[in-house]
């Protein structure tokens, strides 16, 4: 398994017998190594009950997840992902698929265009609106589908100046915003290049997409009703200028 990882990038285990999915994170442990909770996250995840850095999708069943990299907005990301399955969608055909992508071909079209040279040029700017979860307790307005997600889960704490401290020292400028409806606002702005370093081919690769930018949202029951300027994420290139609706097409 290892050999085939280390060769492709890519393990796809099936018919493992396993049903317990303690059985199914050792499994994938056996590949991946080490592990590393979700701080600083954008979705709203929760762990799963004694699954140590297992995490739930974090996102609406109706959301169309878009073609991503995991975690591209701050200076900490992750080396690899694993997923496990506990129930498989078999009721409604067409549904419940995940699918992976090759990103060296991803890099190499993007690349032949404008706005390849562009990233190449300019970087990228990722803006992240956090809600407050004070504002929320008690109401029926925390709802996932309505709220993306709060500063406090983000950066597991409900301190505020700890929030920050954390945030600044994963690379992102940090600025709090006082909401009537959504209280005290943490938006944050993470200034990299559109690239990484990718040690097992040798060579730089887009590693950021349209799933960073509010488009994130299209399908999102409450959000996607939001004007572009609200929404939880936003993506600007890195000298602040707009990416036009043309070139995220």
């Amino acid at each position: 398994m290892k050999y085939k990882y280390a060769d492709t990038g890519l393990l796809h285990i099936r018919n493992t017998g396993l049903q317990d999915m303690n059985d199914q994170r050792l499994l994938a442990q056996l590949v991946m190594g080490e592990q590393t909770d979700y701080e600083g996250g954008a979705n709203p995840r929760d762990r799963l009950a004694n699954l140590g850095n297992v995490y739930d999708i974090g996102a609406p069943l109706e959301a169309h997840l878009h073609y991503h990299h995991e975690m591209t907005y701050k200076t900490h990301s992750i080396e690899s992902i694993g997923f496990l399955c506990k129930h498989a969608v078999t009721s409604r055909p067409g549904v419940g698929y995940s699918f992976v992508s090759d990103s060296v071909q991803a890099h190499d079209t993007i690349m032949q265009t404008d706005l390849g040279q562009k990233l190449k040029d300019k970087g990228l700017c990722f803006i992240r609106r956090l809600t407050d979860a004070n504002a929320y307790r008690g109401t029926h307005r925390n709802d996932q589908n309505t709220v993306y997600n709060h500063w406090q889960k983000s950066w597991m704490t409900d301190d505020p100046i700890e929030a920050q401290k954390i945030a600044e020292g994963q690379g992102l400028q940090v600025s709090w915003i006082e909401s009537p409806d959504d209280g005290l606002m943490m938006e944050t702005r993470y200034y990299k290049s559109a690239f990484e370093y990718v040690p097992m081919l040798d060579r730089n690769i887009l590693i950021t997409s349209i799933a960073d930018d509010g488009e994130w949202f299209d399908s999102w029951p409450g959000i996607k009703d939001l004007p572009q300027e609200q929404r939880p994420m936003d993506m600007k290139f890195g000298d602040d200028s707009d990416i036009s609706f043309q070139e995220k097409q």
